[in-house]
């Protein structure tokens, strides 16, 4: 079976937003915490050395898209998860995202953290890497 981890959270389906709501609202997994909540999760998460949690992947230089396979399943990551996936326990998350971030020039650093979240925490989710407790 494949699954494909590529859609950013500005592709998936979003609540809408009153003037008051934290740009973090209608977001994946995120999306189901208040804003502080969602604020202190961001936080952490970029202060984390996570780990892929498999052995078991590819990068396609093709279409420089990494191929995660674990538990029988194949995930292929979109471009900018394939850059993160390649360097994932080097270093915190945030040196991570900083380096992202002078790579791709003119990112808005509030979304990329939270789209850098919201791909670890589904990447967790489905078993691929490992926070620390």
């Amino acid at each position: 079976m494949e699954k494909q981890m590529d859609k950013t959270p500005e592709e998936m389906p979003q609540e809408k937003q009153s003037t008051q709501a934290s740009p973090l609202s209608g977001v994946g997994l995120l999306s189901h915490f208040t804003p502080r909540l969602q604020k202190m999760i961001v936080d952490e998460i970029l202060n984390q050395k996570c780990e892929r949690a498999t052995d078991i992947w590819y990068s396609d230089e093709a279409t420089s898209c990494v191929w995660v396979m674990r538990n029988n399943m194949h995930w292929q990551l979109n471009v900018t998860a394939s850059v993160l996936w390649q360097q994932l326990g080097d270093t915190s998350v945030k040196d991570l995202l900083n380096r992202m971030l002078d790579e791709f020039e003119g990112t808005d650093i509030e979304e990329a953290r939270i789209q850098v979240v919201e791909f670890l925490l589904q990447a967790k989710n489905n078993g691929l890497i490992t926070i620390p407790d």
